[in-house]
């Protein structure tokens, strides 16, 4: 299993997943998908086999029900202003555990 973490949420979760066993996770900017569209990260997770992990719940959910098959998709939902650093790594180790 691999992640793509969204620019969302820290790079830092990339590393951790990749500490925790799950070597060819990454994250849209360290592979110069920043800034694109939502569709656009769907069709490269699903392409190169990753699991989607997002803060944005709403339009990746609406997005992924459309595909018949798909690596999977993480919604670490928490109030906006609410999404530490401190909140994206529990809640990840929770998601990769």
């Amino acid at each position: 299993m691999k992640f793509l973490i969204d620019e969302c949420l820290s790079p830092t979760l990339a590393a951790m997943a990749r500490e925790r066993g799950f070597p060819e996770s990454t994250h849209v900017t360290w592979i110069g998908l920043r800034s694109r569209q939502d569709w656009a990260l769907v069709r490269r997770a699903i392409d190169d086999g990753y699991v989607l992990v997002t803060h944005n719940s709403a339009d990746f959910t609406a997005l992924m029900e459309h595909e018949p098959r798909h690596p999977g998709l993480v919604c670490m939902n928490v109030a906006h202003g609410l999404m530490s650093l401190d909140v994206q790594q529990r809640l990840f180790a929770c998601a990769i555990t």
